[in-house]
């Protein structure tokens, strides 16, 4: 099987790819996205990685491709795996929203990689391949005065 564990940005008007990194840890990688700070925010779920299986959430540096801010666990990476799915956000605390969707678990982790809450789904169905599972494929925090949250509350 061939993965490409790649990240592009194409601009729209050409169709030419103006910038490229590829990294074999990336793992199938999900969510993607330039943040407003100008850098880019990925979950790298690690699934093909030929070295131990734990997942990482990397912040690159658009310039210089620098990986500048990094999650993982801290005590044991591989507590912190999701083969497929997940997500990250960063939301304008300057904290990162992240979706371990594999694992049905939601938390948020300062700078610093401080976990300061989490939450695990208690709701599980049963899929007919993979059994009860509990996954979650994307998480996203929305201010309460948000334009997604208008008449909502």
């Amino acid at each position: 099987m061939k993965v490409l564990n790649l990240l592009l940005i194409v601009e729209r008007s050409s169709g030419n790819v103006i910038w490229e990194i590829q990294n074999d840890a990336f793992g199938g990688q999900h969510d993607v996205q330039m943040i407003p700070e100008g850098t880019i925010l990925v979950f790298a779920n690690n699934t093909y990685s030929p070295d131990l299986a734990h997942s990482q959430v990397w912040e690159f540096d658009v310039e210089t491709k620098e990986i500048i801010w990094r999650f993982t666990e801290k005590q044991s990476p591989m507590n912190f795996f999701s083969t497929q799915i997940s997500g990250v956000q960063r939301p304008s605390s300057g904290n990162t929203l992240i979706c371990e969707g594999a694992k049905g678990c939601i938390f948020e982790t300062t700078p610093d990689c401080e976990v300061v809450w989490e939450f695990v789904s208690p709701y599980w169905g049963e899929h007919p391949i993979f059994g009860s599972m509990n996954w979650i494929f994307r998480a996203r925090r929305y201010a309460f005065d948000s334009p997604e949250m208008k008449n909502r509350v």
